[in-house]
């Protein structure tokens, strides 16, 4: 949907593009690039932003080029890893000094709190430190923060002309008596009627829309339509009479006349626009002090900053400005006639300006506007353009926006009010649908601080730009279809109010409307820098009306300022229906009327090493998540409440967490409290040996689920084994000590483990200590072989290499306990899986669960306690076992001559488990565990798939499938294959689906599943999709036997949203209208 936070955002594009430059300048040292870079600090981060490298070093840090040296509290190198690997060209490295900063470079000396720079080197930066840590809170770069300090303190960089003094240095003026006077505006106010527009096209419009030109003028532009963005850093303007700051260093200026930096001259120059020179009339007025050219048949200027280094100006690259017009009037302050065709230079008190007509196209950098009229002041870059048109990209969608204006006023630096605006996604020359708003006023008020070079890039940073519009109307084929009378939103807000519209039809839930809204912009509030809000009004024709909200944040906390992460999210229904989960539970009574779920999961962190977790889960009965959030109930984490902190150091880790039963239908564990310590790879002995160990202590209380209420669900429920009501204390301690020995090719590792453990209360409330004694040895042969010589074009084989990896692990545990002793405080499964196995017990086993499919004996068969961290502690008993493991990897290379790359032809993994003591251990089984996993990849596209697993006693679980996939970016993904399931459950599945671009505007998407023994059919799944020049639009039919549900679902999507669900295809999302031009 159009929204006018896009309309806003297009206006800050054309805001930046006119704004004045008056950003500080920023002083730049100048070094050798042979030199290295040389870096030390006592610790050391690093992670990735944009094109950079971020390097961020911490304590007493030292920075050092040649006679360029800089100490601080902290440094940050932003390293450009964009040059080409061999390129000779030096490296840019950004600096960011923070905190007793000192500086010394050939002779000068600077103290102040911060300093921005730039270094080159064609070396790599060397760097030295003490540790390394990871850190969420590096700053982002900001030049910004050096406008008061470097910009006085350091030597310029490079020559300055003799004829100006450059701002800020020895011998120019302090900043204190420079007083820089804006222009005055172009004073038009258009007078404009509701609905009325300027805009002139050959194709009748209804009243009130915006008449939209023709393709011509577009079209020009689709060759760098993937250009037109923003800029990252807009520049700021200095308003009349507005007073620079005073620099804030112990270095002051000398007191001179006021002189103009060199950053402040633009050189223009005229050219023809084609082959045909254009037609230029000159006049002096000595009374007024001016020249005033006229220009008629096609020109072009070009307007060219400065060569002097000015900040974030020249790290965005400095940008020229193209003007083209097919005619023009010129004013010209000067005391004596001008020749325009000989070019000329425009300063701050030799103002140039220009009224354009005809044909105009305005770029400057990366982005280009197409107008009728245009009036522009060249010295301050401020203007008001007439019937303009843009076609740019808008951060936080994909894609081209086409953007319109009949009038564009800007007031000052930081208000422009637009008339006549209209924005679309449609790339026809009379597009099929926009937003059209008849007055949108901008605001910027973005601090210093804020204009930053990256820090834009980070979504969840506040813009700190603000836009209103009023009397907003959709248009659909010219026709209006909706209508609100005012907006007030955030620029980064990709919607306005309305966020998400879903509707659904099936035979459990009925009609299903589901809208969200914005709550910010719903009540009229400004946002909470850092959060998103949203509300839920849903209805259910069959169950009831819902509401819930969910709010997003990342933002320090209120208290002490603790930066967080995390969301709180509540959903509620008044559900008059009754519950279907298939088959002999199709009909439930709800426990509740009023049903629903509340989480809440907060993430805080104190530091890098140091982090405090909490989660609310509330739900309001047992049934509620499998039938309205099924997939939440069957993928996600169990909803729980309580903290967890967690500080780490270095291999060590301390955790101190505490946990709540509130959801009394589930069994869970309440901590009150706990605590967890981890000390894993320590080295000792000089390395001879490796020492693992974990020790926990805490009072637990299993408290178990309560029976259903529903006679139905009740007369299949039943506790498990472990599921007793224990409560106490619980402490214990497990060591290992291994002593990793190397014999040639092989690497044998003989290790020795051993736990001792207390428990307040086992499952028949006794108390009971537990010591046991482990030991083995694991052993590792790699083994490869290369057949250089193997060539075979139909199977795409360039060379062979065969890598194998022979491992095993021989354990022996002697525990002082029986595992039966023991209650689950740490549980194995989800509630979900729980409930299935509470209901198995009656469906598969007729009410008794055997020893064979007790979640508790496959772990222990599956060698859970060898692990010092194992997840379970609980799950210890005698064992001895055997682990054999064999893994593959066939590669060669593919790709085309001279660019091939490795990759995995074929990889087969196996292994099984042997069992000397087959009765004790295995149900009377010598070997168990038999598993494989195989891959082929035929091409880059298809591969045969393959994987299995089998215990052999007595209805053990064996299954095995295989099947082939094929993907095709772009174009599609299908899958078909089959599954093979023996045990207690049998079950042979052919399943497969096909997601297939049939052409450009058709998409074709479909799945089954069936089930060759007494299920039959699974399900089905169909749906036809559109691919239109303004949206995705699905049409789709999903049948759901288990539960004899049939549903139809109907989906709008636009384009140029960036979540786009509808039109992925082979791992490819669609490319948005009109990104390769029109379709």
């Amino acid at each position: 949907m159009l929204t006018p936070a896009l309309l806003a955002s297009w206006l800050g594009g054309l805001v930046a593009s006119m704004a004045l430059a008056g950003a500080a300048e920023v002083r730049l040292p100048q070094t050798d690039p042979a030199l290295r870079i040389f870096v030390r600090g006592e610790t050391f981060a690093q992670t990735e932003r944009g094109a950079y490298d971020v390097l961020a070093l911490e304590g007493q840090c030292v920075l050092q080029q040649g006679t360029f040296r800089a100490q601080a509290d902290e440094i940050v190198l932003w390293v450009d890893r964009q040059r080409e690997v061999g390129n000779e060209s030096p490296a840019k490295v950004l600096v960011l000094l923070s905190g007793n900063v000192q500086i010394e470079h050939d002779g000068f000396t600077l103290q102040d709190d911060r300093w921005v720079g730039r270094l080159f080197s064609v070396h790599a930066v060397e760097l030295d430190f003490d540790r390394q840590v990871t850190r969420y809170d590096i700053p982002y770069f900001d030049w910004g923060l050096s406008g008061q300090s470097s910009a006085t303190g350091t030597p310029p960089f490079g020559n300055n002309s003799n004829r100006y003094l450059v701002a800020g240095t020895a011998g120019a003026p302090d900043g204190s008596a420079v007083e820089l006077q804006a222009p005055p505006l172009l004073n038009v106010s258009p007078r404009l009627e509701s609905g009325q527009s300027l805009g002139q096209s050959g194709i009748p419009t209804l009243p009130g829309a915006t008449a939209w030109d023709s393709p011509s003028r577009q079209n020009a532009a689709l060759t760098s339509a993937a250009a037109l963005a923003p800029p990252i850093t807009p520049q700021v303007t200095t308003g009349p009479n507005s007073r620079l700051p005073t620099p804030q260093t112990s270095l002051q200026p000398t007191m001179q006349p006021p002189v103009i930096g060199t950053n402040q001259l633009q050189a223009i120059q005229f050219y023809p626009r084609g082959s045909i020179p254009p037609e230029i009339s000159f006049q002096f007025d000595a009374s007024r002090g001016e020249s005033i050219g006229q220009i008629k048949g096609g020109f072009k200027l070009v307007v060219q900053p400065s060569s002097g280094v000015g900040g974030a100006a020249e790290l965005l690259g400095n940008a020229a400005v193209t003007l083209e017009a097919d005619n023009a009037v010129v004013w010209v302050r000067s005391d004596s006639p001008m020749n325009l065709e000989s070019g000329f230079v425009s300063s701050p008190d030799r103002p140039i300006e220009l009224y354009l007509e005809g044909n105009i196209v305005f770029s400057q950098g990366n982005r280009v506007i197409y107008a009728d009229r245009m009036y522009y002041n060249i010295a301050s870059q401020y203007g008001m353009v007439l019937s303009a048109e843009v076609l740019t990209p808008v951060p936080q969608y994909q894609g081209l926006l086409r953007l319109k204006a009949d009038v564009l006023q800007q007031l000052d630096a930081q208000n422009m009010r637009a008339y006549g605006a209209a924005v679309t996604s449609s790339r026809l020359g009379v597009p099929r649908y926009w937003l059209q708003s008849q007055r949108v006023e901008f605001q910027d008020q973005r601090t210093a601080s804020d204009l930053t070079a990256f820090s834009p890039i980070a979504s969840d940073v506040d813009t700190g730009l603000r836009a209103s519009a009023r009397g907003n109307h959709v248009y659909f084929a010219g026709i209006p279809v909706f209508y609100w009378p005012t907006i007030e939103t955030d620029l980064r807000e990709p919607s306005f109010y309305v966020t998400s519209i879903k509707a659904k039809n099936d035979t459990i839930f009925g009609t299903q409307v589901f809208v969200e809204w914005d709550a910010y912009q719903l009540l009229g509030i400004r946002p909470i820098e850092g959060t998103r809000l949203r509300l839920s009004t849903d209805y259910l024709s069959d169950r009831g009306p819902a509401a819930g909200y969910r709010l997003d944040f990342n933002r320090p906390l209120p208290l002490f300022g603790i930066p967080a992460i995390g969301f709180s999210d509540a959903w509620f229904i008044a559900d008059s229906g009754r519950d279907n989960l298939g088959l002999d539970r199709s009909s439930l009574t709800p426990e509740e009327s009023t049903r629903g779920r509340s989480l809440a999961r907060t993430r805080m962190f104190f530091s890098p090493d140091t982090v405090l977790s909490t989660e609310v889960g509330w739900i309001s009965d047992r049934n509620f998540l499998e039938q309205y959030f099924e997939n939440e109930w069957e993928q996600e984490k169990d909803l729980t409440t309580g903290f967890l902190f967690s500080n780490y150091q270095g291999n060590r880790l301390l955790d101190i967490r505490g946990q709540a039963r509130i959801n009394e239908f589930f069994t869970e564990s309440e901590w009150l409290p706990r605590l967890d310590y981890h000390w894993l790879a320590q080295d000792l002995w000089g390395g001879r040996a490796t020492w693992n160990a974990k020790a926990s202590i805490g009072y637990a209380h299993q408290r178990v689920a309560t029976t259903p209420i529903d006679p139905v669900d009740a007369s299949k429920f039943a506790l498990l084994p472990w599921e007793t009501d224990s409560e106490g204390l619980r402490a214990l301690t497990r060591q290992e000590l291994s002593l990793p020995l190397q014999f040639g090719g092989m690497k044998v590792v003989p290790y020795v483990s051993g736990e001792a453990g207390y428990w307040k209360e086992d499952v028949s409330q006794s108390d009971v200590t537990r010591v046991t004694g482990q030991a083995g040895v694991r052993t590792t042969l790699p083994l490869w072989r290369v057949y250089p010589n193997v060539e075979n074009r139909l199977f795409d084989l360039r060379g062979l290499a065969h890598k194998v990896s022979l491992e095993s692990d021989f354990f022996y545990a002697d525990s002082s306990r029986d595992l039966s002793r023991f209650p689950l405080y740490d549980p194995l499964d989800d509630n979900a899986q729980e409930h299935f196995r509470r209901r198995m017990i009656f469906n598969t086993f007729g009410g008794t669960l055997p020893p064979e499919f007790d979640e508790r004996g496959y772990a222990l068969r599956s060698g859970m306690q060898r692990w010092v961290t194992a997840g379970s502690p609980e799950v210890v008993d005698d064992l001895l076992q055997w682990h054999l493991s064999v893994n593959n990897r066939i590669q060669t290379k593919r790709g085309l001559p001279g660019r091939e790359r490795i990759v995995d032809l074929v990889s087969f993994n196996a292994g099984l488990i042997y069992f000397p003591r087959a009765q004790r251990d295995n149900f009377g089984e010598d070997v168990g565990g038999f598993r494989y996993d195989f891959r082929y990849h035929i091409g880059d596209r298809v591969t045969f798939l393959s994987d299995g697993y089998a215990d052999v006693f007595s209805q053990g679980l064996k299954t095995v499938s295989g099947g082939f996939q094929i993907s095709r970016p772009g174009r599609g993904d299908a899958y078909i294959g089959m599954l093979s399931l023996e045990g207690p459950i049998s079950a042979n599945v052919l399943n497969g689906y096909v997601n297939y671009r049939m052409n450009e505007k058709w998409i074709f998407n479909g799945g089954a599943a069936f089930d060759f023994a007494r299920t039959g059919s699974i399900g089905q799944s169909l749906a036809l999709t559109r691919v239109g020049e303004s949206a995705l639009v699905r049409l789709g039919l999903n049948i759901d036997h288990g539960r004899d549900n049939v549903s139809f679902t109907f989906n709008i999507e636009p384009r140029f949203l960036p979540t786009v669900r509808l039109g992925s295809l082979g791992g490819e999302l669609i490319p948005p209208a009109g990104a390769y031009g029109v379709e």
